[in-house]
């Protein structure tokens, strides 16, 4: 549904809200074994598989027409979240992970090379620090061609959510 909707902005034109598809614990889609009546697989890590096609299409046009998509994974691999579809995304995060190895499928070999350390981060006491690598203009205090940030996340429960939610409406307005 979602490349569908992505390709009907891009086929009408205009301006759009934000459609953002979040698909937690993606592994279970890549590895997911059931097959369509058309006896094209849901998962897996080919261009027949139905998740696979659907996560490329929206990472390479969906900026155009605000689609986005958002995959998490706790233990990222080869099998369970492909390269090619781990390079596509425009940026790319990882909590604390405990290896270099997965600190590169998580940012990218790239950003780890130039210094992001996800696996240095400790587990249990650097909870909810995040670190970022890719498109970094949204995060203001990024230096040009700085290859990631680290950045803090915190919980906030509904009742605040919808607090901050309602203060930022009335500054957007």
């Amino acid at each position: 549904r979602a490349v569908r909707e992505m390709n009907r902005r891009l086929t009408d034109g205009g301006k759009w809200r934000p459609q953002i598809v979040i698909v937690d614990e993606a592994q279970k889609a890549y590895m997911c074994p059931k097959v369509g009546p058309d006896k094209k697989p849901y998962g897996g890590r080919k261009a027949t598989s139905r998740f696979f096609m659907a996560a490329r299409e929206i990472h390479n046009q969906g900026r155009v027409v605000d689609s986005l998509l958002w995959q998490g994974t706790q233990d990222p691999t080869n099998e369970n979240f492909p390269e090619m579809v781990r390079e596509g995304a425009h940026i790319r995060g990882c909590l604390a992970v405990g290896t270099e190895a997965k600190a590169a499928m998580g940012v990218g070999e790239k950003a780890v090379d130039a210094g992001a350390a996800p696996h240095l981060l400790r587990p249990g006491l650097d909870k909810g620090t995040l670190v970022v690598a890719g498109d970094l203009s949204a995060f203001g205090d990024a230096d040009p061609g700085q290859s990631s940030v680290t950045v803090r996340t915190y919980f906030i429960d509904h009742d605040n959510a919808v607090e901050i939610a309602d203060r930022a409406k009335t500054l957007r307005g």
